[in-house]
């Protein structure tokens, strides 16, 4: 027999069903004297050989059978000495070829039984592996539809400001101030403008053009009064440079000197500490007419 590293699956059923030859038989013994996982194996295929043989259907021997059985052992005088005389060893032999056969076709019967078991467990193997595939699929398509609700939620936010927005612009009680750049920035910088709703105490920052910023860092928007500034938030452009931002103010925007705009660490910042990069005069402009 060639064994390579451990005893396959047909070996060590061979092995439990005493179907090897003795030459195999002892280097499988040899074997399985040193090697825990191989006497694993062969006692898993030896229990599964008992349940076979408890399944297997049983049938009442024959009057006749038990007769002659019952004779054999000496349970039963024999009815003739003389006729037994003749045919004892005929019939033992016989039975001895009968038990022979009947014990080799249980042997086949039941390596058939295990090959059918190992390919059923072959097709669950790649049932479960299947399942698992369309778990993975699964998990991906739920993580992609949130993805795009989250983005469709996003759009109808920015739809809902842009009509705020509009109707604002479209009020006679709107007042416009323009936004320049300020500091190195000056000369050449993108505007905008801050659009005051008076009804609702809303401020909105429109600018084009924006440049982008590092993660640790976002524009905030401030009001001053007297020198002191007062946070209307944070905000980050779009990947176009727009900017569409509003916040809440208390008062009247002429209760305000100046609107600016600094560059702060992400998150913002409590008290204003970044250089102005633009800035909106309020009380001192005047503001686009209606």
């Amino acid at each position: 027999m060639e064994l390579q590293e451990h005893l396959s699956y047909e070996q060590a059923d061979d092995f439990a069903l005493g179907a090897m030859s003795e030459a195999a038989g002892d280097v499988a013994s040899r074997h399985l004297s040193s090697c825990e996982a191989c006497r694993a194996r062969v006692a898993a295929a030896e229990r599964a050989l008992v349940q076979l043989a408890l399944q297997a259907p049983r049938r009442r021997a024959s009057p006749r059978l038990r007769q002659r059985v019952f004779e054999d052992t000496g349970i039963r005088p024999h009815r003739s000495f003389r006729r037994l005389g003749g045919y004892l060893p005929a019939a033992a032999a016989l039975g001895a070829l009968f038990v022979a056969a009947g014990a080799f076709a249980g042997l086949i019967s039941l390596r058939s039984d295990v090959d059918e078991l190992r390919e059923t467990n072959a097709g669950l193997r790649v049932q479960v592996a299947d399942t698992r595939g369309y778990q993975v699929e699964i998990a991906a398509l739920t993580e992609q539809v949130g993805t795009e609700r989250d983005r469709v939620n996003e759009l109808l936010a920015m739809s809902q400001e842009d009509r705020e927005l509009m109707a604002v612009l479209l009020s006679p009680q709107r007042k416009i101030y323009g936004v320049s750049p300020a500091g190195a920035a000056a000369a050449s910088g993108p505007g905008g403008s801050i659009i005051w709703d008076e009804a609702n105490r809303r401020v909105w920052l429109v600018m084009t053009s924006l440049d982008q910023l590092p993660a640790d860092q976002t524009y905030q928007l401030w009001v001053s009064a007297g020198g002191r500034y007062r946070s209307l938030g944070t905000f980050r452009p779009d990947d176009t440079g727009f900017v569409r931002y509003s916040g809440y103010l208390a008062g009247n925007a002429e209760d305000y000197d100046s609107a600016v705009v600094t560059i702060e660490r992400a998150g913002g910042a409590p008290e204003r500490r970044g250089e102005s990069v633009f800035v909106s005069l309020i009380r001192l402009a005047q503001p686009t007419p209606p």
